[in-house]
C-alpha cells in the first residue's frame, strides 16, 4: 500500500467505527449507506444528500480495493481522503444527512405541535366567547321577562282601573 491509501484507510476506518457507534451495528458505513436508501425520498434537493450517498458509495468502493488490491497503484485520491475526514467532522458537528433528516423532522414535529396549540387555543376562545355569549343571552332572557311580567302588572292595573271607571260610570248612570 502507498501512503495515500495508507491515509485513507486509516481515515476510513475511523469514519467506520464512528458510523458503528452511531447507528450501534457491525459494519459503519455500509450501514450508513443502507440507511440512506431506505430514507433516500425523505430529503429534497440542496440538502447534500445525494452526494453524501454517492461519495460513501464511493469511499466504500475504494477502501474495497485498498484492502484486496494486489499492486501498488494507488487507488484513493486526495479528495477521498478530504470527504472522508469532512464527513467524520459533520457527523461529529451533527450536520451529516442523518442529523439534518432529524432536525427537519423536529422542526415538523415542532410546526405541527404549534398549530395544534393555535387550534386549541382558537377552539377555547371560541368556546370562552361561546359562554360569554349564553351568559348575554341569558342575562337579555332574565330581562325580556322582567319587563314581561312588568307589562302584564301594568295591564292588569289598568284592567282593573277601567272596570272601577266603569263601574263609578255605570252607577252614576243609574242614579240619574
Amino acid at each position: 500500500m502507498n501512503q495515500k491509501d495508507i491515509e485513507f484507510f486509516e481515515a476510513y476506518k475511523r469514519l467506520d467505527v464512528l458510523c458503528r457507534d452511531v447507528l450501534n451495528c457491525k459494519n459503519g458505513v455500509s450501514e450508513y449507506i443502507q440507511q440512506m436508501e431506505v430514507s433516500h425520498q425523505v430529503l429534497g434537493r440542496g440538502t447534500g444528500w445525494s452526494e453524501d450517498y454517492r461519495m460513501l458509495k464511493h469511499i466504500r468502493w475504494v477502501r474495497n480495493q485498498v484492502a484486496h488490491k494486489t499492486s501498488d497503484a494507488p487507488f484513493s485520491t486526495e479528495k477521498d481522503i478530504e470527504f472522508v475526514n469532512a464527513f467524520y467532522d459533520r457527523i461529529m458537528d451533527q450536520d451529516d444527512s442523518f442529523a439534518r433528516l432529524r432536525k427537519m423532522e423536529l422542526k415538523k414535529k415542532h410546526r405541527r405541535k404549534q398549530i395544534k396549540n393555535k387550534s386549541s387555543e382558537d377552539l377555547a376562545q371560541k368556546e370562552v366567547s361561546n359562554i360569554s355569549n349564553r351568559k348575554v343571552s341569558k342575562e337579555n332572557s332574565d330581562g325580556i321577562r322582567v319587563k314581561s311580567v312588568v307589562c302584564l302588572i301594568v295591564i292588569f292595573c289598568l284592567v282593573a282601573i277601567m272596570g272601577t271607571l266603569l263601574y263609578g260610570l255605570y252607577s252614576f248612570v243609574s242614579l240619574m
